[in-house]
């Protein structure tokens, strides 16, 4: 998602309802071998799998709530 599309998002309200937001911005990858959305093209992260993963778990386990 480009940094245009981000603000857009957040003008609109669309993240809103999430308790918590955290946008992160991945350069690099490898060219595309495939259609944009498919899995070998920059909306799947290809090149930069690993990063994507790593940053999308540390997200999800400094958030989540543990125990009453």
């Amino acid at each position: 998602m480009m940094p245009a599309n981000i603000a857009r998002l957040s003008r609109r309200g669309c993240l809103q309802g999430a308790a918590k937001v955290d946008i992160a911005l991945l350069n690099g990858g490898k060219p595309s071998k495939s259609g944009e959305c498919d899995a070998y093209a920059a909306h799947a992260y290809y090149g930069i799998e690993t990063e994507a993963v790593d940053r999308i778990a540390h997200f999800i386990t400094a958030n989540i709530k543990r125990g009453p």
